[in-house]
């Protein structure tokens, strides 16, 4: 069954709604972006979602949290992880695989952004092969290091695989509860991350939440 990613956490609500919707995975942007928090409040965040895990959220598997990063150095990523908690990190800029590799070998869980453009790109993506825990797939729109709310060409998923080398696939752009059904049953990602798809006036939406996992999921 395909895992799902609700990304752009924001508050404890936010976090709380999308483990009662089933998230395997939370994000948290500390990056550039309308949606960026702070080290400090990704920690308050997590501590009181694991505090009610025992209480409330008992009957819940609770998500594993994510650290959105775009561009940072090794020592600012651990620091970063170090702040916050969280082990697991979701590298969305211009990261190198030896910056990939460095972080892994710290123990972390490293996932990849790769924004789809065009065939030119693909032997590149082999680059990271052993040095990643997962390849995420978003939408190529100039400057912007994710969360423009765009998809890519569905295609290019089985295109770009074999590059790959066996990374788990989670693909991201432009997905809702109307599309992600068919591209979980088409194409089988590891995974799928929402953001802006999960959201009403820019504000997380607990029922959009819940529809897009049951639609990923079933």
């Amino acid at each position: 069954m395909v895992r799902v990613k609700l990304c752009g956490m924001r508050t404890l609500a936010d976090a709380r709604e999308a483990a009662r919707a089933g998230a395997d995975y939370i994000g948290f942007v500390l990056a550039g972006s309308k949606r960026e928090v702070s080290a400090a409040l990704v920690r308050r965040i997590v501590d009181d979602l694991r505090q009610e895990s025992a209480t409330e959220l008992r009957q819940m598997l609770l998500p594993q949290s994510v650290l959105v990063l775009v561009n940072r150095s090794t020592k600012d990523t651990l620091r970063l992880t170090d702040e916050t908690g969280v082990r697991h990190v979701q590298l969305s800029g211009d990261e190198t695989p030896t910056l990939c590799a460095e972080l892994r070998g710290r123990g972390l869980t490293v996932w990849k952004t790769w924004r789809v453009r065009g065939t030119e790109d693909d032997e590149a993506v082999g680059e990271f092969a052993g040095h990643i825990d997962g390849l995420l797939l978003d939408s190529w729109h100039g400057g912007a290091y994710g969360g423009t709310g765009r998809s890519f060409a569905w295609p290019d998923i089985d295109r770009l695989k074999p590059f790959a080398a066996q990374a788990p696939l989670i693909v991201a752009g432009g997905l809702s509860a109307a599309t992600v059904g068919e591209l979980a049953a088409q194409y089988q990602p590891f995974a799928v991350d929402v953001s802006s798809g999960i959201e009403t006036d820019s504000r997380k939406d607990p029922a959009k939440m819940r529809a897009f996992v049951s639609a990923a999921k079933n």
